[in-house]
């Protein structure tokens, strides 16, 4: 599991055809890991910032433990395409009526070839 700090460019590799998943721990200022129960969190491929949607990620939500799973189907992953786009993670508390978002992390999709043949 890579670590990073939060607002920091994460590059994304995927590859046209094949499932994607990435599981981060979010931790607190302390550094243990933090309770996200309350919290949404969602991620999207885009073109560029504000560009065509390509892919939404499906998130599932480990609270207790501070677990967030995305993941992209073979076929989401082909609709990115050939030239990749930018992605970000962000997170929302649920109980906030004005649905403020944090930005959390995000950066460049890079597309990878596939090389082996089936």
């Amino acid at each position: 599991m890579t670590t990073f700090s939060q607002d920091e460019k994460v590059p994304m590799q995927i590859r046209p055809g094949a499932s994607f998943h990435r599981t981060i721990i979010l931790k607190d200022d302390s550094g243990a890991s933090k309770d996200l129960t309350g919290y949404s969190y969602f991620c999207q491929i885009r073109s560029e910032p504000a560009g065509a949607l390509l892919a939404g990620m499906a998130v599932v939500v480990t609270a207790v433990v501070g677990m967030v799973e995305f993941s992209l189907t073979k076929t989401l992953t082909l609709l990115v395409g050939e030239v990749g786009g930018v992605y970000d993670v962000i997170e929302q508390l649920d109980s906030d009526p004005e649905g403020t978002t944090n930005w959390l992390f995000g950066g460049n999709v890079e597309v990878l070839p596939t090389v082996t043949e089936v």
